[in-house]
């Protein structure tokens, strides 16, 4: 493949490089703002702007708290104080609470650096107006609910569920496995911890979970790097009814589709195994995003009440295939 303009490379490429896209616009901006301030006769560097903004409208203010309120490292806020330290135009003085605080002020050189700034600062902000709108887009508003998400939905973070999702792998339960077996009592134990409770009958049939697959049933489990991280089970019943149970995903493994996944994969074996109707079982008020998602693939509430003895407010549901 022959590329022959940025332009081309960069669609070519598309989001993934919208982190350097984002930098070599900021990379542009700031060496623009620096040819503006020489412009201007202003000794003074775009990256300290907005540490020098802050504390000309919060004399005082910690550094802590400075990192914080602009959004980058208490390491690049030291950096940046340390060098308008050297220039003269801030200084810094201990709380007097506590002598790890440094506090900032502007200098006399800082107060009159600000009112020689702020011209330049009213031109440049009117310069950045008519860039965004002859973009055609409110790039201000744009930038705000970008951020917001980043922060509230970390890049970081979402990778790894993502990453999760993907390489989660569905596998069948072995009767033999001894891993396979405590994986299987350790997630069903985890789930009645959270949501019921655990009776002693509870946890000897979990102990046995060979006993499902010599009734007609199966068991799977989703792995995700060698990890096994939620189970489910097709359960035959004393009726010759067939029903999704036993399942559970692993807390930190919850919110990122494996559940969907799995209880996706559990339909798929049960049409393999050409079992016509599914149901299933659950509790009300407590696991209202497990019902949502059953009735995204399918399932409706049933008339039939399966487990009327529960102690528990209960739904009961089907799916036919």
């Amino acid at each position: 493949m022959s590329i022959n303009s940025r332009k081309e490379f960069v669609n070519n490429i598309g989001l993934l490089m919208l982190g350097s896209r984002l930098k070599a616009i900021s990379d542009l901006m700031m060496d623009d703002g620096k040819k503006i301030y020489e412009y201007a006769n202003i000794d003074f560097e775009p990256k300290w702007f907005p540490l020098f903004y802050l504390i000309s409208k919060q004399p005082g203010i910690a550094i802590v708290q400075a990192s914080e309120i602009i959004g980058v490292s208490h390491a690049a806020i030291s950096q940046f104080t340390t060098q308008m330290v050297k220039k003269g135009i801030i200084e810094t003085k201990k709380f007097s609470q506590d002598e790890r605080v440094k506090k900032l002020y502007l200098t006399q050189d800082g107060e009159l650096l600000l009112n020689k700034l702020q011209p330049t600062w009213t031109i440049i902000n009117k310069t950045v107006e008519e860039i965004s709108n002859d973009s055609g887009i409110d790039i201000w508003e744009a930038l705000n609910k970008f951020e917001n998400t980043v922060r509230t939905k970390p890049f970081f973070e979402t990778f790894v569920k993502n990453s999760n999702f993907e390489n989660a792998q569905i596998i069948h339960f072995e009767k033999n496995n001894e891993e396979h077996k405590q994986a299987f009592l350790n997630l069903n134990l985890e789930w009645l911890e959270k949501y019921l409770w655990v009776a002693e009958f509870d946890r000897k049939m979990l102990s046995k979970p060979e006993n499902i697959l010599n009734n007609d049933g199966s068991i799977l489990f989703v792995k995700v790097q060698d990890k096994i991280v939620g189970t489910g089970a097709i359960s035959k019943a004393k009726d010759g009814k067939y029903e999704l149970n036993k399942i559970s995903v692993t807390e930190s493994h919850k919110g990122n589709g494996i559940g969907k996944k799995l209880v996706s994969s559990l339909i798929e074996l049960a049409k393999e195994k050409e079992i016509k109707k599914l149901y299933l079982t659950t509790t009300k008020g407590k696991l209202v995003a497990a019902i949502s998602l059953y009735k995204k693939l399918g399932f409706i509430e049933s008339t039939e009440d399966r487990h009327s003895n529960l102690e528990q407010p209960n739904i009961t549901m089907e799916l036919t295939l």
